[in-house]
């Protein structure tokens, strides 16, 4: 068994995408009515409905919603034929179908007028998506701005009433043009982009509508528009409407050897509206094999910095003097136990003499210290008695350094 079809409200004329003017009270007017989204200076048109499988007499009531979802009924008011308290309402039959409303205008309300009009709606029953009105004690949350007209239909009962409802519908939003300001790009981060569009960047720029705005990327070349892509960003990445942290579009040449230089502009979707453009740079693509080879090139040049410096600081023996100096060497402190003192020791070579045929040996006597703080004098002297003179195996002399203490 299939279900039985319902009525249905379509709207036939979405309100225009260009901003106008939300009037207040006091200026006395009402200001220009809400054009349809095809109007033209030749043909005006108007936002208009029709409802879908139903013939008869209908009530339509319009009202101001949030432009965001859940759509909570909206303080602003709409004035014009068949308005009263800030709604419009109005008996018609299909046969005039499809129904245009062609003097609605908005009228702006105050922000400390606000609490007040939304309680008088809800003494009204004016809430179509049954919100509820707790929105009312946060009015710094309420978009003054912008706003959707919200359509309830209510179709006749057969029994003098018009007690069916029919689901709400709402239009495209629509935008006052005080807060839609001239675009302007104030800033954007000087550091360059990847050709592959993985990298981060901050936009900052006089104050936009975040659910309105676009980031376009284009360049030219022989003044001819060559290529154009927009950034990516979501809207909880606007901030403050001042602020945009957004992702460039991948360049569509990968393999460039050198920095590229575009445009960026802000473009906002509902009227069209470029700012000025910027230039923007994207530079060539580090791969893996020169990602390493750099790596491996600061590695080299570290460890050659490092073998300078150890050749700077080698005791050059040729420097030696033939007479002696008194030579200061701090002790390393080591507590002394029984087991050290039957230690032996090696001579230790430390470097080759001038003449390649002697080697060059300095053979300390080793002490034990129990005062880390003590420094212990020592004398060197180039040994030329023979007396004094310990010969290798290869019969060869050897230069020793004796502690004096």
């Amino acid at each position: 068994m299939t279900a039985a079809f319902k009525p249905y409200v379509r709207i036939v004329e979405q309100p225009t995408s260009q901003p106008m003017r939300f009037r207040y009270e006091c200026e006395g007017r009402s200001g220009s009515p809400i054009f349809g989204a095809n109007s033209t200076l030749e043909n005006k048109t108007y936002p208009s409905i029709e409802i879908v499988g139903y013939a008869g007499n209908a009530v339509v009531i319009i009202s101001c919603v949030t432009k965001d979802p859940p759509f909570c009924p909206q303080p602003h008011k709409l004035v014009g034929t068949d308005c009263q308290y800030g709604v419009c309402k109005k008996l018609f039959n299909t046969e005039q179908m499809p129904l245009a409303f062609q003097n609605l205008s908005i009228r702006h309300v105050k922000k400390k007028n606000i609490e007040s009009v939304l309680t008088e709606r809800e003494a009204l029953r004016i809430d179509p998506f049954r919100t509820g009105f707790n929105h009312r004690s946060d009015t710094s949350a309420i978009d003054l701005y912008s706003l959707r007209l919200c359509f309830q239909v209510f179709i006749d009962d057969k029994k003098g009433g018009f007690t069916n409802p029919l689901d709400p519908i709402v239009s495209e939003p629509i935008y006052d043009k005080k807060a839609m300001s001239e675009l302007k790009i104030v800033h954007v981060c000087a550091c360059p982009a990847s050709v592959n569009g993985d990298t981060e960047h901050i936009l900052l720029c006089e104050k936009i509508i975040k659910d309105d705005i676009l980031i376009r990327f284009y360049e030219v070349k022989n003044e001819q528009i060559i290529w154009e892509d927009f950034a990516s960003f979501e809207m909880n990445d606007v901030h403050k409407q001042t602020a945009i942290a957004f992702t460039p579009p991948p360049y569509p040449i990968k393999n460039i050897t050198e920095p590229v230089d575009v445009f960026i502009q802000l473009k906002r979707p509902s009227d069209g509206l470029l700012s000025e453009p910027v230039p923007f740079r994207y530079s060539p693509s580090i791969s893996e094999v020169e990602e390493l080879k750099r790596k491996i090139d600061s590695s080299s040049r570290e460890i050659l910095r490092i073998q300078g410096q150890m050749q700077t600081n080698q005791l050059n023996i040729s420097d030696i003097k033939q007479v002696s100096d008194n030579v200061v060497l701090q002790s390393t402190f080591e507590p002394c136990t029984s087991s050290m003192h039957n230690r032996s020791f090696q001579p230790g070579y430390i470097d080759q003499h001038n003449n390649p045929n002697i080697g060059t040996h300095l053979a300390p006597d080793y002490g034990f210290n129990t005062n880390q703080n003590l420094q212990m004098p020592y004398s060197y002297n180039t040994l030329t008695d023979n007396a004094n003179v310990w010969s290798d195996i290869n019969g060869q002399d050897q230069l020793f350094v004796s502690q004096t203490l």
